[in-house]
């Protein structure tokens, strides 16, 4: 590796940041302190919403609300009543996380920025997408703070060399075994558009994100920051249990975890709903890019394909394995079945599945446990609902 710079950009530093009361004031306005993350309040003709902006700090800021369907579509209450009230689905997923969001007080842990020298971000509400992801998943999960690094290809190395040195030549590579590849890395041919996470035995939550030339809109408006912090809290739940395995192959998932399409799912949830917030429409637009992927993942798509992919006799195939060939099957289907699972059960289903499995529970039995059926009675209703939502992209 190369010589570590001497110097590296620190963007920005939020640090001693906990969980706890923000100070009271009884003045509501944009830019006076608040002390309730995600109250809603009307100044004159402004509307206002209580947004975390760092060191156990919240602001009265000016927001839009989205425009809610004048009546809401029915949602679906189990699988045996999915397809009937499958228009409801993207709405009830939003709703009942939106309810968490304004009701929730937890707070997310210290963060501190670092970019290399060669790189500029194009994200810059990483701490707010945090703070809103930290409310989804019920508080930090064992995370105590936060480092994100941000590199393009030039500053790879930069960061691959301060890293290891905060990690410790330890974590570093158990990070490395863990996910069987380099942490910090580039991938795609002269660019740098990959990004990752890992957590450290002492809860440092390292979110490594690669910066590339050319973000879509996507990336740009919704970030990736969310997505790699739902990661590292993940992986603090396994080491919780003292759980965490390493992938049994190169991108091949360990056997006490999710498929490889939960996550990815999850990973879509995160960024849609920490980047949208409270806005529905932004939210539904940002889950419907899903559809694009669909063609290339099943190129020649039959209702059949979609149910031989949804067979329980995948658990210990293609749905452990990460490899970019089943990525584009796992990720319309993946983002598809976290919408209808953040539906029926909320939020709280991103976290579920991982805390039984890392207590030793197999998928199976946490599907059952989590919603009351089993997978093989709950997947041809997923399937119908997956079937006509890629043929009548909604």
């Amino acid at each position: 590796m190369r010589k570590l710079f001497a110097s590296f950009v620190i963007v920005a530093l939020l640090a001693s940041y906990a969980e706890g009361a923000v100070a009271a004031t009884p003045v509501v306005a944009a830019g006076k302190p608040c002390n309730k993350p995600g109250a809603i309040q009307s100044s004159g003709k402004t509307n206002l919403r209580c947004m975390i902006t760092g060191a156990r700090s919240a602001v009265w800021k000016k927001y839009s609300p989205s425009p809610s369907p004048v009546k809401p579509p029915s949602a679906p209450t189990s699988f045996s009543d999915l397809y009937a009230n499958r228009l409801g689905i993207s709405y009830a997923a939003w709703s009942k996380s939106n309810n968490v969001f304004v009701s929730s007080t937890k707070f997310p842990p210290p963060v501190s920025i670092f970019t290399g020298p060669n790189t500029k971000p194009y994200e810059t509400n990483a701490f707010e997408t945090i703070s809103r992801v930290t409310k989804l998943l019920d508080g930090t999960q064992g995370i105590k703070k936060v480092k994100i690094f941000y590199f393009s290809l030039q500053d790879v190395d930069w960061a691959a060399n301060i890293v290891q040195l905060m990690m410790g030549q330890v974590e570093y590579e158990k990070g490395n075994l863990q996910q069987g590849g380099p942490i910090v890395a580039c991938f795609g041919g002269g660019d740098c558009n990959r990004s990752t996470a890992w957590t450290t035995a002492d809860g440092t939550a390292y979110l490594l994100l690669g910066v590339t030339a050319h973000p879509d809109d996507g990336e740009i408006k919704y970030g990736v920051a969310d997505t790699e912090y739902y990661n590292a809290a993940v992986k603090s739940i396994y080491l919780s249990q003292n759980a965490l395995l390493p992938e049994t192959a190169p991108s091949i998932y360990a056997a006490n975890e999710p498929p490889f399409w939960f996550h990815l799912g999850g990973e879509i949830m995160a960024a849609c709903l920490g980047g949208s917030g409270s806005d529905y429409q932004a939210f539904d637009e940002c889950t419907k890019g899903r559809e694009s992927s669909f063609g290339s993942g099943f190129p020649s798509a039959t209702f059949d394909s979609v149910t031989t992919y949804l067979d329980l006799s995948n658990l210990s195939g293609m749905w452990r394995d990460s490899h970019y060939a089943f990525m584009n099957q796992a990720l319309p289907i993946g983002t598809d079945l976290m919408e209808i699972f953040l539906a029926l059960k909320g939020p709280s289903v991103l976290i579920d599945f991982d805390t039984m499995m890392s207590q030793g529970k197999t998928f199976e039995d946490s599907f059952q446990a989590e919603f009351g059926t089993s997978w093989q009675l709950a997947a041809p209703e997923i399937a119908k609902v997956v079937w006509d939502k890629f043929q009548n992209r909604y």
